[in-house]
C-alpha cells in the first residue's frame, strides 16, 4: 500500500503525569481505530527521561535474524503448497512524541499521523495488545499453570472470559 491513511481521530494530545500513563491511554485509543502504539525510544539527559517516542507496531523494517547459508523455514498448509515465512513490519511513519514538561507532566504530540497499511479489524492481531489483555489475568494463569492444566484448556476459560490470546502468549507469561 503506497498511500499514507489516518485512523480515526488524533490521539489525545494532552497532559499525562508520567510516560506509562501516556502509553496506555494511547493504546487504548488506537486499539479502536485498528492499531497500536509502542515505545519506539526514549532520550535521557544527566540520567533522566525528557522525551519519548511512540510508533505504530508496524513501523520498522523486517530484520532476517537467519544465517546466510540457511535456507529459509517453510509452512506447509493442509493442502500441501508450501508458505514462505512474513512479517507484518511495513515501515509505518507514524509516530507520536512525549516531551518532559517543567513540572514534571508529559505533554503527547502528534509527529506523523498517517500509516501505510490497512486497519487491523481485530485487536488481537496486536501482540502488544494481547499481552496487555493477559497481564489482567496473571495470577490466574500461573495458577492453572501451577496446577498443570494444559495451554488449550487455559486459552478456552481465557476466550470464554472475552480475552484473545494464542498459545505464545501463554508460554512467554509463564
Amino acid at each position: 500500500m503506497n498511500q499514507h491513511t489516518v485512523f480515526g481521530p488524533t490521539p489525545p494530545q494532552t497532559t499525562y503525569p508520567n510516560i506509562t500513563s501516556a502509553l496506555t491511554a494511547c493504546q487504548d485509543h488506537a486499539r479502536y481505530s485498528g492499531y497500536t502504539v509502542v515505545i519506539r525510544s526514549t532520550e535521557r539527559r544527566e540520567g533522566k527521561a525528557f522525551r519519548a517516542y511512540f510508533m505504530c507496531d508496524r513501523s520498522g523494517k523486517y530484520r532476517n535474524r537467519t544465517k546466510p547459508s540457511v535456507k529459509p523455514r517453510k509452512k506447509r498448509t493442509l493442502e500441501g503448497a508450501q508458505l514462505g515465512t512474513a512479517t507484518c513490519k511495513t515501515d509505518c511513519p507514524f509516530q507520536l512524541c512525549l516531551d518532559r514538561q517543567d513540572d514534571d507532566s508529559w505533554h503527547l504530540r502528534v509527529n506523523q499521523l498517517a500509516h501505510n497499511h490497512p486497519p487491523s479489524l481485530n485487536a488481537a492481531a496486536h501482540p502488544s495488545l494481547r499481552a496487555r489483555d493477559l497481564r489482567a489475568h496473571r495470577v490466574e494463569v500461573t495458577r492453572s499453570i501451577n496446577s498443570g492444566d494444559s495451554v488449550r484448556s487455559i486459552i478456552s476459560k481465557l476466550r470464554a472470559q472475552g480475552t484473545r490470546c494464542i498459545p505464545r502468549d501463554i508460554y512467554n507469561l509463564g
